[in-house]
């Protein structure tokens, strides 16, 4: 079941909330308490619109990949991600593969959305994911990467 559009309201109203509403007197304290919003609005905005009882894709955790959901491109052409350069993962998105072929059977999961910057302004512009599967660069099997949320869909699936 693809959940694109509801993902995509959810980060709207989740980057709003955050920005207008809380950042401008944000601490540690309110970019925890934002993740567990977030765990709400995902579940009003995603899950039950869908009638899913699947995880919630949550807020800048580093918890394990949702096996509830696929993250795939249609078409052909480029899907660009940044892929971390170790595993386990550091905090450098910089491994030479820039782009995968969308064509192949690839099999890439969520971990969470992520923002650089968790006190000032957030665009929930990327999906942490764990590619577990590239046949056009199997080098970057079982490693991390952030994927733009405007460059894919998101299925839920084992619903």
């Amino acid at each position: 079941m693809d959940i694109t559009e509801d993902i995509n309201l959810f980060r709207e109203t989740a980057r709003h909330l955050w920005n207008f509403s809380i950042r401008s007197n944000a601490n540690w304290d309110s970019a925890d308490a934002f993740g567990e919003i977030c765990k709400e609005l995902f579940t009003e905005l995603v899950l039950s619109r869908n009638d899913l009882t699947i995880s919630v894709i949550p807020m800048d955790d580093n918890a394990n990949y949702l096996s509830e959901y696929r993250i795939y491109k249609e078409g052909d052409g480029k899907l660009p991600l940044m892929v971390n350069r170790e595993i386990p993962p550091s905090g450098y998105w910089d491994h030479p593969v820039d782009w995968i072929s969308p064509e192949h059977d690839n099999d890439i999961r969520p971990i969470c959305f992520f923002d650089f910057d968790l006190l000032g302004w957030r665009d929930l512009e990327y999906l942490r994911v764990k590619v577990l599967k590239c046949q056009s660069n199997p080098e970057i099997e079982g490693r991390e990467a952030l994927i733009e949320c405007k460059h894919v869909s998101v299925e839920a699936i084992n619903a």
